[in-house]
């Protein structure tokens, strides 16, 4: 049985089991609906079996990296003001800075696939990694 993609990833238990990056600027505790989203996806990926991991915003005294829910959450400094919403300069930033981490996250990850919230502006991290890492990738 193949879950996600065709046979890539580790297999566990006769399931295949993919590195899933999620990348969206708001994941709780900060921003809305798509953090939630973000989240909810995230924890069904993870019932499933695969291996998930967030690359975000940072926001206040929020760790750079931790993991909650047996979730790799990396955060990206952009001296986000606010928790519930972010500005157009924080926004540019977070692509910028996302495109100089990713490269580690996904090298040490070994992630296998992303997705990605928003074409604009999120969506040139993923064709990032895509032109760079040859992964593809899934706009939400």
């Amino acid at each position: 049985m193949e879950i996600l993609g065709n046979s890539v990833g580790k297999e566990k238990s006769r399931i295949f089991v993919l590195n899933i990056l999620i990348i969206n600027y708001d994941y709780p505790p900060i921003g809305a609906g798509a953090a939630k989203a973000s989240r909810e996806i995230a924890l069904g990926l993870m019932e499933r079996g695969h291996d998930v991991s967030i690359l975000t915003m940072k926001e206040g005294n929020l760790p750079d990296f931790e993991i909650r829910e047996s979730i790799s959450i990396f955060r990206v400094n952009v001296f986000r003001k606010f928790a519930e919403k972010s500005n157009m300069l924080e926004m540019f930033l977070f692509v910028i800075f996302s495109i100089l981490k990713i490269k580690n996250i996904i090298r040490n990850g070994k992630i296998e696939k992303i997705i990605v919230f928003y074409s604009l502006p999120l969506g040139p991290i993923a064709l990032f990694a895509k032109k760079i890492f040859q992964i593809p990738y899934l706009v939400s």
